[in-house]
């Protein structure tokens, strides 16, 4: 079995073992993490066993995988402000997504743009949790012992790696596939590692809060 398909699995079963300490947000990641691996699997049979491309299940899984991200932030960015703007971003996004599909770069092909649109979207959410969690009032969060930073760095890491990437192969820098064996997988390995920390802060820490005043 693939390393980054075990590297889902520790994630997921870290999420199962912690699953009642976990709020909303990260219980409906690890159900996330189980779908994940579903595909990913999935994937890795069409190609392995049946030699045949498994760009079409991605297609179709990616836009969906986006939505859980979406979901999870709308969760966790606090101000009503964000409903309207997560449900433009969204609108938006599968509308791009479903285009994208059908009229532009197709069904076989492997769907890129919608990718990149996506990981643009996770990494400037992030970006925003990230600025919430940092500026929180008269509070100081203490930011290593709090879930949300973790899931915070995980997606910002990953999706600018996976960013980058994608650019680079629209570029025609990765013909032969060789940065995409080393380059989109270990950020697969960095997203669910970290993702892994995030549940486990709901074991060995608590939320501290150390007020200024």
């Amino acid at each position: 079995m693939p390393i980054h398909i075990l590297s889902e699995i520790f994630a997921l079963l870290t999420g199962i073992v912690l699953y009642k300490r976990l709020s909303v947000p990260f219980k409906i990641l690890t159900w996330f993490l189980l779908f994940v691996i579903m595909v990913e699997c999935t994937g890795y049979y069409i190609t392995a066993v049946l030699h045949k491309p498994n760009h079409s299940l991605f297609n179709v899984t990616v836009p969906l995988s986006f939505g859980v991200y979406l979901l999870v932030f709308h969760n966790l960015l606090k101000g009503r402000a964000w409903q309207p703007i997560l449900f433009v971003i969204s609108t938006v996004f599968f509308a791009f997504a479903i285009g994208n599909l059908f009229y532009i770069q197709g069904i076989p092909f492997f769907n890129t743009y919608t990718m990149m649109l996506g990981s643009v979207i996770v990494i400037c959410l992030s970006g925003a949790l990230l600025f919430q969690l940092i500026s929180s009032g008269d509070e100081v969060i203490i930011l290593w012992k709090i879930p949300e930073f973790w899931l915070v760095v995980s997606l910002l890491t990953s999706f600018t790696g996976t960013l980058l990437y994608w650019t680079l192969f629209n570029l025609g820098y990765d013909t032969s596939g060789y940065y995409f064996r080393w380059m989109i997988k270990s950020q697969v390995y960095v997203r669910y590692l970290l993702m892994a920390i995030s549940f486990l802060c709901f074991y060995k820490f608590k939320q501290q809060i150390i007020s200024v005043t």
